[in-house]
């Protein structure tokens, strides 16, 4: 953008000559001052111009004036000065000082460059280029193939649908003609590309608001598929649960914990094993029991265009279904409890299925027991034939008859403690019964002497 900029300077104040008092003379010594400044830049700035440095400080601060003319007097800019003079002799002296003004006006140089938006100077390059590379193409021969579409020209004669032979053997004799002059084909892929560039920097504005509006719409369409709401200024408002593509959910022990990850089953093939696998798994697990490569989800779409996701386990993987443990590919249905390793429990989620089943039976009752980690856990436990009252029955009885057994041993082991300090008891009272006999013996000869 560019501007104009129109100053009045104020011819020089001289006291003596005007008679100036009082008001007006102050308002001539600020002229005269901002004038003061204005020939110290103008010196400066001509001063820098004779030594072609610009290490020199030009005081553009020191006056208001000189601040708003700095673009005008140093930078990019066009300057011209329209200095007033007079024939008369007694304004020799104001006539000698303004002639001196606007030669040192006149010394300074300013390098002006056309102000130009970076994508019309770009434009204007690219068809620079272009019209150059056209006239390469014309020197060398090759004017007519300016008039074919640049198209036609890079396909392969077998590609192209022309409606005659002769058409076909026209393009192949251009090719012929491009590929046997130097430089012929590389002016084309050049000028192919430049015309692409000019093309994509004409479009206007509302056309790349067009483009980015529907760029922002297809992925808020795809993150709200995936489960994700988008505030409008982009920000992420919640996670929820996918309305068309089948998934897994967590249940966890605690039931704060459950439903908390969600795991998509893409279009194909997902894998889901350990990080550390050799080809990239989409669904990483961990634990002792994971394999690298534990199993794999196909989703895919039968002969009445359903999608159907089928569950294929890994040689030598702990994969249960249902509680079931699967060693061949099994179709899931939404609601499957499936377990991996032994940490490890999802329910799998296929919304369209189950939207599907809801609409033929209307009627069907919800269950009277949520499907969570204990559920399927006791359902693991029922198919692998372990039930779980009579598993605590075994646990206590044998609980009871390692107690009484324990038991048993401590009382004995007490018997035996008990008759071995009876024993000793029985020796020391004989001891203490034998010392005394034989301290009264003497005292009793003593006595009778």
């Amino acid at each position: 953008v560019s501007k104009i900029s129109l100053v009045d300077l104020a011819g020089s104040e001289r006291a003596d000559s005007t008679g100036a008092k009082g008001t007006r003379l102050k308002e001539g010594a600020n002229i005269n001052k901002s004038l003061t400044t204005l020939g110290k830049v103008i010196s400066a700035l001509a001063e820098v111009s004779k030594k072609k440095k610009k290490t020199d400080f030009i005081p553009y601060r020191d006056s208001v004036l000189t601040w708003l003319l700095r673009e005008n007097l140093g930078g990019n800019s066009r300057t011209a000065m329209v200095a007033a003079l007079s024939p008369a002799d007694i304004n020799y002296d104001e006539t000698l000082s303004t002639l001196r003004y606007a030669d040192r006006a006149k010394q300074i140089k300013c390098n002006a460059v056309i102000n130009e938006d970076p994508n019309a100077k770009l434009v204007r390059e690219l068809k620079e280029e272009v019209t150059r590379l056209k006239d390469l193409l014309r020197a060398q021969g090759l004017g007519d193939i300016l008039d074919t579409p640049i198209g036609s020209l890079t396909a392969s004669p077998s590609s192209c649908s022309l409606s005659s032979q002769a058409g076909l053997q026209s393009v192949s004799s251009i090719q012929e003609r491009i590929m046997s002059t130097p430089g012929g084909e590389e002016a084309i892929e050049r000028l192919k590309e430049s015309e692409k560039i000019i093309a994509e920097l004409n479009e206007t504005w509302e056309e790349k608001l067009r483009k980015t509006e529907a760029i922002r719409m297809e992925r808020e369409a795809l993150l709200a598929e995936m489960g994700v709401a988008i505030r409008e200024d982009g920000g992420t408002l919640g996670v929820f649960s996918p309305k068309k593509t089948p998934h897994l959910v967590n249940l966890n022990e605690d039931p704060l914990m459950s439903e908390c990850l969600l795991y998509y089953i893409k279009d194909g093939i997902t894998r889901v094993g350990q990080a550390d696998a050799e080809r990239r798994q989409d669904i990483v697990l961990s634990g002792a029991h994971i394999k690298e490569e534990h199993c794999i989800f196909r989703s895919e779409r039968n002969a009445n265009g359903d999608v159907i996701v089928l569950l294929e386990p890994c040689e030598g993987s702990e994969t249960y279904v249902n509680g079931k443990r699967v060693g061949a590919t099994v179709q899931l249905r939404s609601g499957n409890r499936i377990i991996m390793g032994k940490n490890h429990v999802f329910r799998f989620n296929h919304p369209e299925q189950a939207r599907a089943e809801r609409e033929k039976t209307p009627s069907a009752e919800t269950p009277s027991e949520p499907v969570d980690w204990t559920f399927a856990q006791r359902e693991l436990l029922e198919k692998q034939g372990i039930d779980m009252k009579q598993e605590m029955e075994k646990r206590l009885t044998e609980m009871e008859i390692l107690y009484k057994k324990e038991k048993e041993e401590a009382d004995q082991l007490l018997e035996q403690q008990r008759l071995v300090y009876e024993s000793k008891l029985q020796a020391l009272q004989k001891q203490v019964e034998t010392r005394s006999l034989a301290a009264e013996t003497p005292e009793e000869e003593e006595e009778e002497e």
